[in-house]
């Protein structure tokens, strides 16, 4: 049982050893040290949950976890390209995450993935039908 619907979920290394999960929920990021266990926040993003969600995510080979989302809005209403792709790392951090924001203007972020040597970045936007690709 999860507290709203996730988003994604991704495994997490910290020091090149797995150290549990990263999950994205409708009100924010959080870790579990395993499958089931104690749900930890991390981070919050910065949209209104009620009309927003996490979509897709994955962490890097450096341990940012990247993130996108979608809009959702109440019953009747279009859909807006109010989404985000959001990168959040929290390497060296003694204190909380530092979220930041790579991309807006989204429909519904999807498709993160990575180049074998880890160098290039691949992700969708579904609406759009297309794959963009970044150093």
């Amino acid at each position: 049982d999860m507290p709203s619907e996730p988003g994604c979920i991704a495994p997490a290394r910290t020091a090149g050893v797995a150290s549990g999960l990263v999950i994205a929920l409708r009100d924010g990021i959080y870790r579990a040290r395993e499958w089931g266990g104690t749900l930890v926040s991390v981070a919050t993003l910065p949209y209104d949950p009620a009309t927003q969600r996490a979509n897709d995510g994955k962490c890097d080979a450096l341990g940012r976890f990247w993130v996108g989302t979608l809009h959702e809005p109440p019953a009747g209403r279009p859909r807006e390209p109010v989404g985000s792709l959001y990168c959040i790392d929290g390497r060296g951090s003694a204190t909380a995450p530092v979220v930041r924001r790579m991309l807006d203007g989204v429909m519904t972020a999807n498709g993160l993935a990575w180049s074998p040597d880890g160098r290039r970045l691949y992700w969708a936007d579904t609406p759009d039908h297309t794959v963009s690709a970044w150093d």
